[in-house]
């Protein structure tokens, strides 16, 4: 299982450093910005407590080496190269179960930093959502823009993202057969930077 997790991340980590758009037509969704949501795997929600019985939810993660994003100015990397630094933060939600499909209502908070390269007073990045299935097949994935503003004197800022997935699924699946990752869509600079300085 370990194995077949990280060719999973593997797979996903080059969907992350070269963006794209979704491969999954009957997988849909909403971001903040009114962008259309996309498939992944992860690990999140396990069970949501309504007024009835338990709730089977997909589980949700952030892919760890891409869920941090320094980004420089220019060619450089010196640390008076870096116009922002940005983290995701907390994934919180909740999801509901039809006869044919389970709908997730997420929230994603993105922190950044200012850098000294910084003159825009903003950070302006993009993040991924996928979606697998049990078997850890990519079922689609979504790109969605957004960015941070660093109001006045303010060298740190926050947002948070809205999302939603409908998920369709057979009469023999439940919600946690399918799992959702996040992740900032990097270059492949940036996914080498994270990697040599993993915390």
């Amino acid at each position: 299982m370990r194995a077949s997790r990280a060719a999973l991340l593997a797979a996903l980590l080059p969907l992350a450093a070269c963006g794209g758009g979704s491969n999954a037509p009957s997988t849909a969704g909403t971001s903040a910005n009114g962008g259309s949501v996309a498939p992944s795997s992860g690990g999140f929600f396990n069970y949501v407590f309504g007024s009835g019985a338990p709730i089977s939810c997909p589980q949700v993660t952030k892919i760890g080496e891409a869920a941090r994003l320094t980004r420089f100015a220019g060619s450089g990397h010196d640390v008076t190269d870096v116009l922002f630094e940005a983290a995701i933060g907390d994934i919180n939600g909740k999801c509901s179960i039809s006869d044919n499909a389970v709908n997730v209502q997420m929230t994603a908070d993105f922190i950044a930093s200012r850098g000294p390269a910084d003159k825009s007073h903003k950070a302006v990045f993009a993040y991924f959502v996928a979606i697998t299935d049990i078997h850890d097949k990519i079922l689609a994935r979504q790109q969605f823009d957004s960015s941070i503003d660093f109001p006045g004197n303010k060298t740190r800022a926050g947002i948070r993202e809205d999302l939603q997935q409908i998920i369709p699924m057979q009469k023999s699946q439940r919600g946690d057969d399918f799992h959702i990752y996040i992740g900032f869509v990097l270059s492949h600079e940036e996914v080498a930077y994270n990697r040599a300085h993993a915390p």
